[in-house]
Formats: structure tokens, C-alpha cells, sequence
């Protein structure tokens, strides 16, 4: 039997592969971003040709002569398997380390304007949409008025009549700790409340078209409410209901900047989503009702809103809460 000598320089070559892998994957194995996870896979690509390399000089070279068809059928056999195994060791990273490494994700140095924060408005897919911020319907309506899609309540509407269900958490108006969380975000509290009565101003008039003629042939729901708690994120979740697929992003409020100039992250892990959606349905629950149109219920609150916006009147320029936010 024919046995082909070894190569030296193909040793050689598959050991630096395998040292210069391990390094790569060392040095980037505390690195969460999206360039971390590109090096970590470029590391172990690495590895995986020393490996291969040193296979095919220590193993096969050594059977290429060979003409026994037998034991070359038991040869490709076991290249096979190890085939199957850095495939599965390669499955076994993705779920392990990459999506982990990435489960938040940096998509925006700024919430306003962001190209697809929004997508929902355009899917025409029934979904599970969940938006909470301190006063998150009036940055919706900035967005579309500069894209001009509208009004939003005609939008919400429609995603209510392609049977969508919707939740809307925002802050309660007649809260007194609402100037304490606008001056920590550097905003003046007026700003703050005139925002406010915007997004309270869209709750009534989405109201009146559910309450008008053709509401009772709507095949979603939507539940808006009011809370008097801090929320840490702004928040804004999608869900298609065919798929199950969830998109979800959150904006982080920091001290002294504005919440919309504030990053904004994806979240893409199955486990983090769900940590998320537990905290601000728990928030949801304890939450003050405005607005519930989940048939047979249809209901909303006007006294809640009369004093709602008597709140907003002591702060907010009467011309504004009459434009936005009528009576």
C-alpha cells in the first residue's frame, strides 16, 4: 500500500489557522455588538480550517493511494460525521452565543425620525401592537405629519378594522410627579403636558369614530390607559398574529436629554422580549382605563378625560388644549 507523505507546510499552516481562530475568539468573547458576533465567526471559520487542514494532511492524504474501496467508503463515512458535527457545533454557537450576544441591539443613535419605528403603520397583517412612553401618541403623529400619513386615530382605526389588537399606556395628566420627570429629562414641564394633551386629544377622537356608524363590524380591539408610574423605556411592540414574529424596540430615558433624541434598541432575543412584555403588562394592569373597545364592551371615560384635561389646563396655553384637545 502507497502511503503520501505528510506536508510539512500544511501542518503548519492549519496550526497558525487554529491558534489565530482561538485568539480572534478570545479576545472577542466579552464583545456584544453586532461586530463582536462577525469576529467571533470569523475566529471560529478560522479554527475550523485548521482543523479541516490538519484532517486532510494526518488522515486523507494518507488514504489517497490506497485502492481498497472499502476502507475509502469508511473514510468518506467519517468525514461525513464530522461534517454533520462542526454544522451542529455551528447551529449550537448561533443559538448559544450570537443571538444572546446581540438579544439588544443598537439600531438608532436617536428615536425620532427612525425610518422604521413605525413599520406598523403599513403592515397590512392583523397584529399585537403595545406602545407605552410618557406620552407616546403625540411622537407617532410628529412622525406622520412629516411623512404625510395622516391622522393617527385614522390609522389606529384601520389596524382595529383589519382585526388587530392594541394597547396604549401613557402618562396620567393629573399626576404632580409629571414637572419632576420633565425637568429630569431636561424638558420644561409645559412642553411636557402640551405633549400630553396631543396624545389625549387623539384618544377622544379615535373614540368618536369607534362610536361611529360601522364600529360595530370592527374586528379588533383597542385599550388605552393612564398610569402614575416611572416606565424606564419607551416602548413599542408589534406582534403578527399569523406568524407569531415579534418586533419590539424600546428607547432608554437618560437624565438631562431629551426622551425622542434619546438611542434607540432592538430587542431580539425570545427571552428578554418577554421580560419586557411582562413589565409593561404588569404596569398595564394597574393602569387608570380611558379608553376599552373590546366588544360587546365599548367604553370611555369621559369624566376621566374631563379631569384629565382640567389638569392640562393649568399648565397648557388654552389655544393649544382647544386645538388639540377639546372639550
Amino acid at each position: 500500500m502507497k502511503r503520501k507523505t505528510i506536508s510539512i507546510p500544511s501542518i503548519l499552516f492549519s496550526v497558525v489557522m487554529l491558534l489565530l481562530g482561538a485568539v480572534v475568539v478570545l479576545l472577542t468573547s466579552g464583545m456584544s455588538s453586532a461586530a463582536g458576533e462577525l469576529w467571533q465567526r470569523i475566529g471560529l471559520a478560522f479554527i475550523v480550517t485548521g482543523v479541516v487542514v490538519l484532517f486532510q494532511e494526518s488522515v486523507v492524504a494518507r488514504f489517497k493511494a490506497d485502492d481498497s474501496d472499502e476502507r475509502f467508503g469508511n473514510l468518506h463515512s467519517r468525514i461525513e460525521t464530522l461534517g454533520t458535527k462542526i454544522d451542529a457545533s455551528f447551529r449550537d454557537f448561533d443559538e448559544s452565543y450570537g443571538t444572546k450576544a446581540l438579544a439588544i441591539r443598537l439600531i438608532s443613535l436617536q428615536r425620532a425620525g427612525y425610518d422604521n419605528y413605525h413599520h406598523w403603520l403599513v403592515h397590512m397583517m392583523p397584529e399585537s401592537l403595545f406602545f407605552a412612553g410618557h406620552s407616546v401618541l403625540h411622537r407617532v403623529q410628529i412622525d406622520m405629519d412629516r411623512r404625510g400619513l395622516g391622522s393617527l386615530e385614522d390609522s389606529l382605526l384601520k389596524k382595529v378594522s383589519g382585526g388587530s389588537r392594541i394597547r396604549i399606556l401613557f402618562l396620567d395628566p393629573r399626576w404632580e410627579f409629571i414637572s419632576r420627570i420633565a425637568e429630569g429629562e431636561n424638558q420644561a414641564p409645559e412642553k411636557m403636558m402640551a405633549d400630553l394633551a396631543i396624545t389625549l386629544g387623539i384618544c377622544r377622537r379615535l373614540w368618536t369614530k369607534l362610536d361611529g356608524p360601522g364600529s360595530q363590524s370592527l374586528s379588533g380591539t383597542v385599550e388605552i390607559r393612564i398610569c402614575q408610574e416611572i416606565q424606564q423605556y419607551a416602548y413599542h411592540s408589534s406582534t403578527n398574529l399569523e406568524t407569531g414574529k415579534t418586533d419590539m424596540m424600546i428607547g432608554l430615558y437618560f437624565a438631562k436629554k431629551l426622551g425622542m433624541h434619546s438611542p434607540l434598541f432592538a430587542v431580539e432575543h425570545r427571552e428578554v422580549q418577554e421580560i419586557l412584555s411582562a413589565h409593561f403588562g404588569n404596569i398595564f394592569d394597574r393602569a387608570t382605563k380611558l379608553l376599552e373597545y373590546t366588544p360587546p364592551i365599548r367604553r370611555f371615560d369621559h369624566d376621566l378625560y374631563r379631569s384629565c384635561r382640567d389638569a392640562l389646563s393649568q399648565t397648557v396655553d388654552q389655544s393649544v388644549l382647544a386645538q388639540h384637545c377639546p372639550q
